[in-house]
């Protein structure tokens, strides 16, 4: 999906662009929500992804349900980790530098 070869031409903001139109949905179904990028350069791609919409139970984690609220963080986490594993190898098969964050 990704193996294309990189274009000299090619902007920081097309490679976005192609991640959220082509890429996410052959991953998830369906494009971003939003693309955002601040002053600095910096693409923020914002999705109510459901597969960490499904770690959320509902319920509520005052007083007794400690241990279940950490549960449910400790996976978002997780599967927060996969996601941006995707992104980062997409990029890198695309030939695009990856920033740290």
């Amino acid at each position: 999906m990704t193996n294309i070869k990189p274009n000299i031409e090619q902007t920081q903001l097309d490679v976005v662009k192609y991640l959220g139109v082509q890429f996410w949905p052959y991953v998830f179904g369906k494009q971003i929500d939003n693309l955002r990028t601040d002053n600095a350069g910096t693409f923020m791609i914002l999705d109510k992804n459901r597969f960490i919409g499904r770690l959320s139970t509902g319920v509520d984690f005052s007083g007794k349900n400690k241990e279940l609220a950490e549960e449910c963080r400790l996976r978002q986490r997780a599967y927060s980790f996969y996601i941006v594993g995707l992104i980062k190898g997409a990029l890198k098969n695309m030939g695009t530098a990856i920033g740290k964050s």
